[in-house]
């Protein structure tokens, strides 16, 4: 058997047949099938056709098509990285972790303790919300997170959101959400733990948790430190190939963490504080090193959540207080030399807080409906001061407040299955 398709205008051609006769069969849907027979195909000599096609109606057998209704229909865009599988990894940081999911750019700055970033199918850094706890750890001024403040120590679990989720969470989470949750009190126990790695890099952690009664107590301790000085290789300008080891790439990072609770039946009152202070060198790039920059970064939480569960009522508040500090500075020693004056001289210092009060109340009024009731309020102060000049800084002051109300009523409609006949 051969054949051929048409092309856009109708003609099609058969190549590479023997000399005989043939029986030619056209189709294309929609239209009556057209038999040629008798076609004689001689040697060297091509043989034409015209062949018209009438349409007609094609009857198909009934189609029934039928489908549950799926509720957890986002399932598809979630991941959840479980305590089992966290532990099961070399992660030391929640950018480490991350760096393997699909869909999930980590954008580093600087190798080791340098600042790694979080994008979601290509989106933003800004574009991406960091919760810890329910708690924002983006950055008001840029919008974006970095995971490296977040040792893997005091996680239980991470769930990742694909796609926008701005109608709930804001216009910084079009291109996803990371919801970090924090150790859970299980049961009495101390762990400590230890890593090493490239570039002189060790840390290690101890942990502490335990429960009385309706008390419970989590409580973290980590520290982390490395050289980062890794060799690298540049051109000078006239050609000239350089290697060397990167210059002023140390880390060290101490993070404080503790989380208390009180559970009874239908309440719960959970109060956590965290304490992170890192030192960090900033190298700069080539050309333009900085081998006397540095960045001091501090940051301070300290946050409340109630939880009521009730029959009808269910309850949740929470309150928050942050504050994040960052000094820089690029500080010369007497007569530096020459290919390190590029970068001038800077001292500034950078001050945060964030204090913000939320709140959801949820009435059911049967099982079909129910009505929310959302209270949101929030505070940013940022300071800022040239220590190098003591001249007025570029922004000084700036305040920012927040507050929102919103008040929805949903239906529920369950049917047991959902079909459509055609």
């Amino acid at each position: 058997a051969y054949g051929a398709a048409t092309d856009n205008r109708g003609y099609f051609e058969i190549q590479n047949i023997f000399a005989g006769e043939y029986t030619l069969t056209a189709s294309h849907v929609g239209y009556e099938d057209y038999i040629y027979e008798h076609i004689i195909v001689e040697k060297d000599i091509p043989a034409k056709l015209t062949i018209n096609l009438h349409p007609t109606v094609g009857m198909l057998e009934e189609i029934q098509v039928s489908a549950a209704r799926d509720f957890n229909r986002d399932s598809a865009f979630r991941i959840t990285l479980s305590s089992e599988q966290i532990n099961n990894t070399s992660a030391r940081t929640l950018g480490e972790l991350l760096v393997q999911i699909p869909g999930v750019d980590i954008i580093e700055k600087g190798a080791g303790g340098g600042q790694k970033k979080i994008s979601i199918r290509g989106s933003n850094p800004n574009q991406v919300l960091v919760l810890l706890d329910g708690i924002p750890l983006n950055d008001p001024l840029t919008g974006e997170a970095d995971l490296n403040l977040v040792p893997i120590s005091m996680v239980e679990d991470v769930t990742i959101h694909k796609g926008g989720n701005a109608s709930k969470s804001g216009s910084g989470s079009m291109g996803g959400q990371v919801e970090i949750k924090t150790k859970k009190f299980l049961k009495n126990e101390v762990r400590v733990g230890i890593n090493g790695g490239s570039f002189n890099a060790r840390g290690g952690n101890i942990a502490l948790s335990a429960a009385l009664g309706r008390f419970s107590l989590f409580s973290n301790y980590d520290y982390q430190t490395e050289d980062g000085n890794f060799p690298y290789t540049y051109f000078e300008l006239d050609g000239t190939q350089i290697s060397e080891d990167r210059l002023n790439t140390d880390f060290k990072s101490r993070q404080f963490f503790i989380k208390t609770g009180y559970h009874a039946d239908q309440h719960q009152l959970i109060l956590q504080a965290n304490l992170y202070q890192s030192d960090r060198g900033l190298p700069g790039t080539i050309f333009f090193w900085t081998p006397y920059a540095s960045a001091d970064v501090q940051r301070k939480l300290a946050a409340a959540s109630y939880h009521f569960t009730g029959d009808q009522l269910n309850l949740s508040l929470q309150v928050s207080a942050l504050q994040n500090s960052s000094e820089y500075q690029n500080l010369w020693p007497e007569d530096p030399p020459l290919k390190y004056r590029r970068v001038p001289p800077y001292h500034t210092h950078y001050q945060l807080e964030v204090y913000q009060a939320e709140s959801q109340s949820t009435w059911r009024w049967s099982e079909s409906n129910e009505a929310i009731v959302r209270l949101y309020y929030r505070i940013d102060r940022f300071r800022d001061k040239d220590l190098f000049t003591n001249d007025p800084a570029m922004i000084q002051e700036a305040n920012n407040l927040q507050a929102a109300i919103g008040v929805e009523n949903n239906w529920r409609f369950v049917p047991e299955n959902l079909s459509l006949i055609h």
